[in-house]
Formats: C-alpha cells, structure tokens, sequence
C-alpha cells in the first residue's frame, strides 16, 4: 500500500486502528472496550455514576479540587505546617523501615497524601496502619511499629486549616 498517496483522513483512521490492535495485543483495553465501560457508567449522562455532574464535569470539579489542595497554592503557613508533618513522617518513615517492609508503601503513599493535601486518601491510609481485622499476630507485631507514624497522622489530620467550600460546576 502507498501511505502517501493516502489522504490525511485516511492515515489518521489507521492510525486509530493499528493503536487499538497494539493495545489489544499488550492487553490494554482498547477504544472500544473503554467507550462501552463509560456506557456502563452512564457516560453522556447529566447523573454520572449518582454523582449529579457529567463525567466531564467530575473530572474537571476533581482537577480544580486537587489543585486547590496543591502544596504551592497554599499560603506559606499551610506549606510549613504541612512541611512540619512531611519531615516527622518521613523520620518515622526510616525508622520503620528498619524493622520491617511490610506496608512501607502506604507509608510513602500517605506522605505523598500530605503534600497534596489529600486528606481523606490520608485517612483511609492511617486506617490500614491499625491492621484491624488482620490476623491477631500481624496486629501486635505491626501496629506497635507503626504506632508513632499513626499518631503524627492523627496529629496532621486535627490540624487541618478551614479552606472554603469545594468549587461547583454548573451547566
């Protein structure tokens, strides 16, 4: 075949298919599969998914809600503060890992979750780090491990600053 005697239109539709059959090969989902996923969800829908908004209206009220808990669009006490707890968890953080690997990624995770100001993937963080519902000798030998990280947790969690209410997308 001459690709260039192809239109611009032409090449662009086979490049969207030879996308779709790499990604079906590597096991990716592909447009299609993606697209009937969204159906699912109700996508095009004023309801996406109970939540009231469109899902572009989601993702976008989702963007500006991560933005606005960004570290640098904070005032400068907010950035201390939260900097304060960055260190504390990060110490404890070495510490921990030198008595044990287990559950080191939440631990990064939540110190990420502090620079963003995702305080609730931080709570649900600080509720993995009891180990409620494991096995009674997982929970005494790490809960005590990670005992102080939780507290400074806790710490950060009662200190969070008053912000204004979240923005809302209107049609």
């Amino acid at each position: 075949m001459n690709y260039r005697s192809m239109s611009t239109e032409g090449i662009e539709a086979l490049i969207g298919e030879l996308r779709d059959i790499l990604r079906e090969k590597q096991g990716e989902p592909t447009k299609a599969t993606l697209q009937s996923i969204l159906k699912q969800f109700g996508k095009g829908s004023p309801d996406f998914c109970g939540t009231g908004l469109t899902l572009e209206e989601l993702m976008l009220s989702q963007g500006i809600k991560r933005m606005q808990n960004a570290f640098w669009m904070q005032e400068r006490s907010e950035q201390k503060r939260r900097l304060d707890f960055i260190i504390r968890l990060s110490a404890e953080y070495q510490r921990i890992l030198e008595k044990t690997i287990q559950s080191t990624g939440i631990a990064r995770a939540a110190i990420e979750d502090v620079i963003d100001g995702d305080w609730e993937g931080l709570r649900i963080s600080r509720e993995m780090f009891t180990f409620e519902g494991e096995h009674q000798d997982a929970i005494d030998r790490y809960a005590p491990i990670f005992a102080e990280f939780v507290r400074i947790i806790d710490e950060a969690l009662q200190t969070i600053p008053v912000v204004a209410p979240e923005p809302t997308v209107t049609s």
